[in-house]
């Protein structure tokens, strides 16, 4: 893949923690409401917004999350 196709991935924005979850590979699932036809790579963007009531289960702190970025790829598949 060249750079210019990486660079022209789709995203998909999830908050945090779930976004470093997918990223790191712990979070293999993610669910939607809406459906997609599109297969392949993507880029994982953090919104800006973290999930509080995920932090709380966690015990984490929301500081300690990258949010408002792409944080890398992932690949779409089913």
């Amino acid at each position: 893949m060249t750079i210019d196709e990486v660079l022209s991935l789709p995203a998909l924005s999830i908050r945090q923690p779930w976004a470093s979850m997918i990223i790191s590979g712990i979070k293999t699932v993610e669910l939607r409401s809406w459906p997609t036809n599109y297969r392949g790579w993507l880029w994982i963007h953090s919104g800006k917004k973290v999930d509080q009531e995920a932090l709380e289960l966690l015990d984490d702190q929301a500081h300690e999350y990258q949010t408002g970025g792409l944080l890398g790829v992932a690949h779409l598949t089913d």
